[in-house]
């Protein structure tokens, strides 16, 4: 094949291809204005009631909730350490007593019948 023959095959090639070219973007229509409307029934996926992290105010009371727990397990030590606190005072009152009972029946002189 000569060189002549090659040129002029890609001439032709080329020319054919601007040619369509043309045409594809000559063919098209201006876009139109079109609008539609949508219905949806039932909820979206992303709620709240589905996935909780996905609640606006999520972090916000998951915070309040943690230090609202906080405050109790603190209240709930603060009433155990008092209880514990009265029972120790109620205890040694006891030992107290029973300490002073034995010291006024071993030096008060009481004699075998119980009497003084």
């Amino acid at each position: 094949m000569k060189v002549t023959n090659k040129k002029g095959i890609v001439a032709k090639t080329l020319m054919v291809a601007l040619a369509a070219g043309t045409l594809a973007f000559a063919g098209t229509q201006k876009a139109q204005a079109q609008w539609a409307v949508g219905v949806q029934l039932g909820q979206l996926a992303y709620t709240s009631g589905y996935y909780p992290a996905y609640d606006r105010d999520y972090y916000r009371n998951h915070e309040a909730r943690e230090a609202y727990a906080r405050q109790q397990a603190y209240l709930a030590h603060e009433r155990w350490e008092h209880e514990q606190r009265e029972a120790y005072a109620r205890r040694q009152a006891y030992y107290q007593h029973e300490r002073h009972e034995r010291w006024e029946h071993a030096n008060r002189y009481y004699d075998r019948d119980g009497y003084r």
